[in-house]
């Protein structure tokens, strides 16, 4: 039996999710307390995570769900950010799962010329179930 030395190993997400979940545990609440009247929306329902994402989201949120057919998703968490300042925050109020559950969805545009720069940014926290 011969190895593939070049071939790189795949990559292990435990350290990014354990990552996201310290942070998201440490800053979210912070994120709350500082977020301009309207943006933090708490209590939010699934539809209003519908409404919210951007297609480019949703996609990849549906591509997980076929992918992953035997998984439920359970929305957590939403945050979107423009241009580096926090737009939307919808919070369901639930604890963020433990890496071994933690779902982070992620999608960024951008949008650059000689006269400006856009960034938007959406986060979506979920917990995976059987």
């Amino acid at each position: 039996m011969t190895s593939d030395l070049t071939a790189e190993p795949p990559m292990d997400p435990i350290p990014f999710l354990r990552s996201a979940r310290e942070q998201m545990t440490s800053f979210g609440r912070l994120h709350d307390q500082l977020a301009p009247d309207g943006v933090l929306q708490p209590d939010a329902t699934e539809k209003a995570f519908d409404e919210s994402m951007s297609a480019a989201l949703t996609a990849i949120v549906a591509d997980y769900r076929e992918s992953h057919r035997d998984v439920r998703l359970r929305l957590i968490r939403y945050t979107r950010s423009v241009d580096g300042q926090v737009s939307l925050i919808l919070d369901t109020g639930l604890q963020v799962p433990n890496e071994d559950r933690l779902v982070h969805l992620t999608s960024a545009t951008s949008a650059a010329d000689r006269g400006g720069l856009r960034v938007v940014a959406e986060v979506l926290v979920a917990e995976a179930s059987a």
